[in-house]
C-alpha cells in the first residue's frame, strides 16, 4: 500500500488521503483481511484513461488477474468518485468505503437510481 501511494503521488496530484483500515474479505474463501484506504487525486486523464493507468499500477505492483472477482490480490485500485459523482456502486453497500470517503470530505447521501 505504501508503494501504491508513492506511485499515485508521483503520477498524479494527491490532494487527500484517508487513514487505512483493515476489513474482512467479501465473497472470498479463506483468505486474510484487506487493508483499505482512499486517496483523492487530481488528473487531466479521462475516467477510462485513469482506470487504465490504475490497472497499470496494479500490474507494476505484482497483481495477477483471475476470473474470480473475490480472489486474493496484492493490490486493488478503483475509482470510487469521479468529478463529485460516485461511480462505484460498492460505495453504497460497504460502510467502510463511506467512512474512508468521509475522511477526505466526500459524504455519501443516497444511492442514485442509475447505479
Amino acid at each position: 500500500m505504501r508503494e501504491a501511494r508513492k506511485i499515485l503521488a508521483e503520477s498524479f496530484t494527491l490532494t487527500g488521503e484517508s487513514g487505512p483500515i483493515q476489513t474482512e474479505p467479501v465473497g472470498g474463501a479463506n483468505q486474510p483481511g484487506f487493508l483499505n484506504a482512499v486517496y483523492r487525486i487530481r488528473t487531466s486523464l479521462s475516467l477510462p484513461g485513469l482506470e487504465k493507468a490504475l490497472k497499470g499500477i496494479e500490474t507494476r505492483l505484482g497483481r495477477t488477474r483471475t476470473g474470480d472477482r473475490y480472489a486474493p490480490r496484492i493490490i486493488d485500485l478503483d475509482v470510487l468518485v469521479w468529478n463529485g459523482e460516485i461511480v462505484d456502486s460498492d460505495v453504497f453497500e460497504r460502510l467502510f468505503l463511506q467512512k474512508l470517503l468521509g475522511e477526505i470530505g466526500v459524504f455519501v447521501k443516497s444511492r442514485p437510481r442509475s447505479l
